[in-house]
């Protein structure tokens, strides 16, 4: 027996869910699948405020017994660094 269909909650297109899953929402479109996971992560974030402020901790603790990391990092991986910089001139202009 097949699934019955569903609208996608993002993109409002018909998909078939997969019949392992109870409550499917969105169907696998790239674009569909980066809103759910984005939708994900802010919910996980109101949830648990703290867990990003240890993170950050221990991250910086790391970097303190490592501080030329990165240095050496972006030397080697220059694809890396022209991503970044992209990456940081979207977020600058979007305010």
């Amino acid at each position: 027996m097949r699934s019955p269909q569903k609208r996608c909650f993002y993109c409002g297109r018909w998909f078939r869910p997969d019949p392992r899953t109870a409550a499917q929402k969105a169907c696998g479109g790239a674009e569909c699948r980066r809103m759910r996971h984005a939708r994900a992560c802010q919910s996980w974030r109101i949830r648990f405020p703290k867990d990003d402020e240890a993170r950050r901790g221990k991250t910086r603790a790391w970097a303190k017994t490592y501080p030329d990391y990165w240095r050496h990092y972006r030397t080697g991986h220059p694809s890396y660094v022209r991503r970044d910089n992209r990456r940081r001139q979207r977020r600058r202009r979007a305010g």
